[in-house]
């Protein structure tokens, strides 16, 4: 078996709470105690339970942008003078929490070609989520090769990231957790670390992670920025560790049979719905306007 397929089988595995080929099921080294073992996570109900008043009373900005800078980073706002572009981030939120039975989620965003614009939709799907005052988004950087969020963060000099925590060089995930200037958000940006993705992908630390922090806040929703489908091994892994994979299509880049291709590579049971970004009949921050459709 091969490590790619290992990885999948493995994802498969700790998405339907059946141990692993190491054991590890319940057991995570989640890194916000003293770095020792914790207890299952279904018995952390410290954790687990924690509201959204006691998760949000956490989550301060010490630097939190205005709307002026917001717009310059091209992020969403609800004072922003056209609403249009918060409605369109507002309605995918809102199809994709139905879709959950308003639990919590964790939703990878690929695209079907390099620059359709994934990082672009994730961070403002990330405010959108934020927006409701009872809820957090958390965002993770994948896309290793071409990282596009690092820009956000306010964090001075090296920040350590996803893969500082998966090559063990930080154990602790609240290091790896960073402000970005919008309030209710976080983002676990690449890292400082330079191997390949499928090195760190086919790891089984991954699943373990993403799990922790899902179950440590049951008001979080957390949001993969993967590398495009065509990078399917990568891709497939994520989407594997995740309830839902929204596939973003850049308009006017790619053909109706490229956007198919990527569609039956995420597969049916994975696929929540399509974007289509950079459309340009009605720009959004002058250039992209999100248009969402749903299978």
């Amino acid at each position: 078996m091969s490590k790619i397929e290992e990885a999948l089988r493995r994802a498969r595995a700790e998405r339907a709470g059946e141990p692993t080929a190491d054991g590890a099921r319940d057991e995570v080294r989640d890194g916000w105690g003293d770095g020792e073992r914790q207890k299952p996570a279904a018995s952390r109900g410290a954790l687990i339970g924690l509201t959204a008043a006691e998760e949000i009373a956490h989550m301060r900005e010490e630097r939190p942008y205005g709307p002026a800078e917001l717009a310059q980073r091209r992020i969403i706002d609800k004072e922003m003078t056209d609403p249009r572009v918060a409605d369109a981030f507002r309605q995918l939120r809102t199809s994709l929490l139905q879709k959950s039975g308003d639990r919590n989620f964790v939703l990878t965003v690929t695209s079907v070609a390099d620059g359709g614009g994934t990082s672009f939709v994730a961070i403002n799907l990330a405010a959108a989520i934020a927006l409701d005052e009872s809820k957090t988004a958390l965002v993770i950087d994948c896309n290793l090769r071409q990282p596009s969020l690092d820009a956000l963060l306010q964090t001075e000099g090296e920040a350590a990231g996803l893969t500082d925590y998966l090559s063990g060089q930080e154990r602790n995930v609240e290091r790896i957790i960073h402000p970005v200037g919008i309030p209710r958000v976080r983002l676990i940006p690449t890292g400082t670390q330079g191997r390949s993705a499928m090195e760190y992908f086919t790891a089984p630390q991954l699943g373990h992670l993403i799990t922790s922090l899902r179950q440590r806040y049951r008001e979080r929703y957390i949001i993969i920025d993967a590398p495009p489908v065509k990078d399917s091994a990568d891709t497939r892994i994520l989407s594997e560790l995740s309830d839902h994979t929204l596939l973003v299509v850049p308009y006017g880049k790619t053909t109706p049979a490229q956007v198919a291709d990527a569609a039956i590579a995420i597969g049916e049971e994975k696929l929540v719905g399509c974007v289509l970004n950079n459309e340009v009949r009605v720009p959004l921050f002058s250039t992209r306007r999100p248009t969402q459709t749903y299978a």
